[in-house]
């Protein structure tokens, strides 16, 4: 489930909830209640949507000239490796992570520069991804890793970018020493006090592995860079990339469920991560509780996720929804939330609320027939007025899609 953003200010954008029990309703009065699971009826006159929305939005169109390259690269994310799988103590989210249009988070104080590198040399999507060590211990290996995949026009401007994203990391860096060790030898290592970089072209893409690590953790960092190109390689080689030339006919919103998330009224994305629908690896890497998440959300054939400024899941069976929303419930309590009171005429809404070191804020999660909805904000009030119009939206979804 996505990053609550009190969690992560500085990270991804709205937190995520999920919700349990199915129900069915009518648009007045009371809904009806399905007497065979017993859920709590529904009071539609008594629920605060606040002003969002509680119908589904007009369907999506192809990609335009302006969003084009961040659904391009929300795509991609699909066939990014996870942090987790690199390094199984990388679960805590990080910073920077994004898409294209993010992609001066990546460089730090030469954001510039390092974005003109990028631009130079025609990039056309780009997805990168931050996790660390709980604590951000640095005892027993690097502490965090920011990996990335950037995809250029071609295998020529990949080759550039890499050599140019080299120079530029080397007079960022200082006393870094750059390498080309024969385990790698198609990769550029650079070392310092604190960090640990490969930079690999491959094919039409280049790979960065950027590793926090003191020197006595450069031997251990090395091996997870390597560890992490070959996870990373084959993985992208199976992404069904968009051609540049006909790249005006991808899909805003793939399989049609992006429409019953609420829309955020930032028009920054969150560094292009939303809007968006993520495959569950995709989402996993906006999620607390990665490795978690990619398996609930596989193990439900929830293939396509909305990512916005409420989240939407669509299981293949109402049954699976249920088995989805009672795992987003436990990582919700591993990560220090507790039950807290539902909406207002929504009873069977699951509600969560924190306060404590990592930051506050309520998540609700509420489940119709094969889809469940997520909601979350700092605001108690805000989040249980989005999980209502989140439900009147999910009561008219399409329960029979693909």
């Amino acid at each position: 489930m996505p990053l609550p953003k009190m969690y992560v200010s500085f990270l991804v954008g709205v937190i995520t909830t999920l919700c349990l029990a199915s129900c069915s309703s009518g648009e007045t009065g009371t809904a009806r209640s399905q007497p065979s699971s017993g859920t709590p009826s529904v009071n539609l006159a008594a629920l605060d949507t606040g002003s969002f929305a509680t119908s589904p939005r007009r369907e999506f169109g192809t990609a335009t000239k302006t969003d084009i390259s961040d659904v391009e690269s929300q795509r991609m994310a699909e066939f990014v490796t996870l942090p987790f799988e690199i390094d199984p103590t990388f679960t805590s989210g990080g910073r920077p992570i994004g898409t294209i249009s993010g992609t001066p988070r990546l460089f730090v104080d030469g954001a510039a520069k390092g974005v003109k590198v990028l631009t130079d040399n025609s990039i056309l999507a780009a997805f990168f991804t931050t996790a660390r060590r709980p604590g951000f211990d640095n005892n027993n290996g690097p502490a965090s890793v920011t990996h990335a995949v950037l995809r250029f026009r071609d295998a020529a401007s990949a080759r550039t970018a890499a050599q140019g994203l080299l120079q530029e990391e080397l007079s960022r860096l200082k006393g870094t020493k750059p390498d080309t060790p024969p385990e790698l030898p198609q990769s550029f290592v650079l070392w310092s006090d604190t960090v640990t970089e490969v930079i690999t072209p491959h094919d039409d893409y280049v790979l960065m592995d950027r590793f926090f690590a003191p020197t006595d953790q450069h031997k251990a960092a090395y091996g997870l860079a390597i560890k992490s190109l070959s996870l990373q390689k084959p993985l992208i080689d199976k992404f069904p990339k968009t051609r540049p030339a006909v790249n005006a006919t991808i899909k805003i919103d793939q399989n049609k469920i992006l429409l019953y998330a609420l829309e955020s009224p930032d028009a920054s994305g969150n560094g292009g991560l939303a809007p968006a629908v993520y495959g569950p690896r995709g989402t996993a890497h906006v999620s607390i509780g990665p490795a978690r998440t990619l398996q609930v959300l596989t193990d439900a054939g929830s293939t396509h996720n909305a990512y916005w400024l409420t989240q939407v899941y669509r299981a293949a069976t109402a049954d699976k929804a249920s088995t989805l929303v009672a795992e987003f419930g436990r990582i919700l309590i591993d990560a220090g939330f507790a039950p807290a009171d539902p909406p207002k005429g929504l009873p069977m809404a699951k509600c969560f609320s924190r306060d404590g070191d990592i930051g506050k804020g309520d998540d609700c999660l509420v489940q119709v027939g094969r889809y469940v909805g997520e909601s979350g904000d700092q605001d108690a009030t805000i989040t249980r007025q989005q999980i209502s119009a989140q439900y009147k939206i999910l009561t008219q979804a399409d329960q029979n899609a693909n």
